[in-house]
């Protein structure tokens, strides 16, 4: 009997096994579904606790209609002036109203529609006919209770590209995304207008955890488990690895531009965004936070990054709240066998002083928006000892403000508490300010370092592993000088980190022109990206490969470049309204010889320009096409327009030179031009060679010898340089200098040994 009763369990174990089995078979979700967003009332139902956390919550309010309730500011008929404008804050019933300057320079009456924020300011936005949602710069402190204005020093002017009407201030185009949920911006190129709608105002379940309707469906079945393809419906923000959480949470707090604009929670960030590198002037030269550049960047730079902690291991998912108060949130995990670090011994202040909390030494704060402090996410030992080195700042001075408090002084306290290896501690920082920033001197030491901290040796750094978003900027800053290797990033291409690759393939995005063999290389180099799992790679890929002609890639190459290049197009109109990508797709179309089509993008450049940059870039584009056109009065117009928006912008000047010299009665104005752009950029061999020519012609021989040998100095492999300078000797019957400059020609290239026998 047991056994029959053994066997009859078993079959039915079986059965219902089976049955199991059939039915998980019919009811999975097909593949390709696609979920949508159901808003949060349809969360409440299940997770009660989560909402009641996240209500009041920074996201929660991260944007509201202009109601009673959500309207922090005094618009009691109050007033506000600043340099001169008085602006007036008024109520009328439950509507509220702001009488400011308007961008003709004259008080005009706007209705508030929108709060925005909450603490520590709430900033108010005003709807305009075209659609288009403006941020107001004056805003309500929210901890001391007043009016003040987001520029505190400066009147902001009507033309200014700051003022709080232009493009800059524009919520549709630099706010909205962040702030509420499935927001779509619907800019119409045409007619100039924004049709921007959103799920829900602020940022609410599903901006986090993706749409929803797939989960809320599979929950209210009467099926005991969640889909076989698909899960439970939503975003896997709770895996192993901090990846999927940090993802998420990068699309609103890092400085990034848009890749693809159809991102949703759970997909690979780098598959929609590129984060900004660490580099001057966002970030201090050791990674600091200076411009306003939120967590991401700052936090990938971190051990804590590496070592798997993730945003929520600090902050409450939904009421974004610490989980825990002062130094008890970082002794969860720091802890020491041999004692704490919450004591005397470790940070050598008074118990329960300033400079006793770890935040203050680890996490420096700086504030943004006048009143908004935040701390840099990179969790950095204090280096006064690179204070003194770079002049990069330190936690230290930040308390220690006396006069003889200097960084020498806070340096050797270090040595003194820990030892003296700390001060020896290499820091990628020593690398990266050889290169950038307004000290920067470029160097071998500089190269040789930058070399090992893109390979993430660490004697470059200390740390044991470089962090990706360091190492791509060693990448970026040697192509920027001029010195990476093609070993090095034919190496970097093929790297583990697609920021590495990122900078590797974006290094060989220039405007310089290419010979056949250099053609081949680069398709040898980067057609293999165009199959990188990464679309932010495979994308950049693409883009470098339009400096190859199409004739050279195969079909299969061919066919793949297309679908990548339809993949970048559809990712650049995401940001349609900006000037950038149609910069962008001016370049493509120019490069594979769609000359109207790249004129007619640059134009729309010129148009949708948010800085005095992008206007002077996108002109300089289309002036490229003119010339080449033969149009040279239309792109010498457009040369002059340059200057005119930026006087100091030394390429437009090189070019216009350039430009005039194609005409011998314009020689002495295109020589001018040329001189010009020498003095704006010393280091640029190229416009020294030029000048030289120039002056060379109009007569001048002994200015001409200084600007040539100026180049020949900055560039001392370059025969062409070289040969210039003996030219000019030989032309003036110097033939000492001529035959000296003749035999280094011969050294460097055989080639020249005809001309060294002429001299002879």
């Amino acid at each position: 009997m047991p056994k029959r009763r053994l066997a009859i369990g078993l079959g039915a174990a079986i059965a219902a096994g089976a049955a199991v089995f059939a039915v998980d078979r019919v009811v999975t979700r097909p593949e390709g579904e696609v979920a949508h967003y159901v808003g949060r009332q349809s969360c409440i139902e299940c997770h009660q606790p989560q909402v009641k956390g996240w209500t009041g919550s920074d996201h929660d309010l991260a944007m509201d209609l202009a109601t009673p309730d959500k309207v922090l500011g005094d618009f009691d008929d109050q007033e506000f002036t600043h340099f001169g404008i008085t602006s007036k804050f008024e109520r009328e019933g439950d509507k509220f109203f702001v009488t400011t300057e308007n961008g003709d320079g004259e008080l005009e009456k706007f209705a508030v529609k929108y709060t925005f924020g909450v603490r520590p300011l709430q900033q108010y936005m005003v709807e305009f006919p075209d659609g288009r949602v403006q941020v107001l710069s004056i805003a309500w402190d929210t901890e001391r209770k007043r009016w003040f204005d987001l520029h505190p020093d400066e009147r902001i002017k009507p033309d200014d590209e700051l003022f709080w009407t232009k493009p800059n201030a524009n919520w549709n185009f630099m706010c909205a995304e962040c702030h509420s949920t499935d927001l779509h911006k619907n800019y119409d190129i045409a007619t100039d207008t924004y049709h921007t709608t959103f799920n829900e105002i602020d940022v609410s379940c599903e901006a986090c955890h993706g749409p929803a309707s797939m989960h809320v469906e599979m929950a209210r079945s009467l099926l005991p488990w969640w889909d076989r393809r698909y899960g439970y419906g939503l975003a896997r923000l709770k895996q192993t690895a901090n990846k999927a959480e940090i993802d998420a949470c990068a699309r609103c707090h890092s400085r990034r531009r848009i890749v693809h604009g159809d991102y949703r929670p759970g997909a690979n960030f780098l598959d929609f965004y590129q984060p900004e590198l660490i580099e001057e002037p966002l970030y201090t030269a050791d990674g600091q936070i200076r411009d306003e550049v939120y967590e991401y960047g700052s936090f990938h730079e971190s051990r804590m990054f590496r070592e798997n902690v993730r945003c929520s291991d600090c902050h409450d998912s939904h009421s974004l709240k610490l989980r825990l108060t002062g130094n008890a949130l970082c002794l969860r995990c720091h802890t020491l066998a041999k004692g704490n670090y919450d004591s005397p011994a470790h940070h050598h202040h008074q118990i329960g002083s300033k400079g006793a909390q770890c935040v203050e030494c680890h996490m420096p704060e700086r504030t943004y928006m006048v009143v908004d402090p935040r701390r840099d996410h990179s969790l950095r030992v204090p280096r006064p000892d690179l204070t003194v080195k770079i002049g990069t700042p330190n936690a230290c001075q930040a308390c220690h403000t006396k006069e003889h408090e200097t960084a020498e002084w806070a340096a050797a306290k270090v040595v003194e508490w820990y030892g003296s290896t700390r001060k020896q501690d290499p820091h990628f920082g020593e690398a990266f300010a050889l290169v950038e920033g307004p000290s920067a001197r470029p160097s071998t030491k500089a190269e040789q370092m930058l070399r090992e901290i893109a390979h993430g040796k660490p004697s470059a750094d200390k740390a044991k592993q470089v962090s990706g978003i360091v190492r791509a900027t060693a990448v970026a800053l040697l192509s920027r000088i001029g010195s990476a290797s093609q070993a090095l990033l034919a190496e970097s291409l093929k790297d583990h980190d697609a920021l590495v690759r990122t900078a590797a393939v974006q290094s060989f995005d220039t405007g310089m022109q290419l010979d056949e063999a250099q053609q081949r290389e680069l398709r040898k180099l980067v057609v293999p990206l165009l199959d990188d799992p990464v679309r932010l790679v495979r994308t950049e890929a693409a883009k470098v490969l339009t400096r190859v002609p199409i004739s050279q890639l195969s079909k299969a190459e061919h066919e793949r470049f297309d679908a990548v290049m339809a993949e970048l197009r559809e990712g650049l109109e995401a940001t349609n309204d900006d000037a950038g990508p149609h910069m962008i797709l001016g370049m493509i179309d120019f490069r594979q010889g769609r000359i109207d089509a790249a004129r007619k993008q640059y134009e729309l450049a010129i148009k949708l320009h948010r800085n005095q940059l992008q206007a002077g870039q996108a002109r300089m584009q289309l002036a490229v096409i003119e010339h080449d056109a033969g149009n040279n009065a239309a792109a010498e117009k457009l040369y002059r327009e340059v200057i005119a928006l930026e006087p100091r912008f030394d390429q437009a000047h090189y070019e216009l030179g350039l430009l005039l010299a194609e005409d011998q009665k314009r020689l002495p104005e295109a020589a001018k031009q040329l001189g010009e752009a020498t003095k704006l950029a010393p280091l640029n061999a190229r416009a020294f060679y030029n000048y030289g020519i120039a002056l060379q012609q109009l007569g001048d021989p002994v200015k001409a010898e200084d600007a040539l040998y100026k180049a020949y100095q900055l560039e001392p492999t370059s025969t062409e340089y070289l040969y210039a300078l003996a030219i000019l000797y030989a032309q003036t019957q110097d033939w000492k200098n001529a035959l000296a400059c003749a035999e280094k020609l011969v050294a460097m290239d055989r080639q020249y040994e005809r001309f060294y026998r002429q001299l002879m």
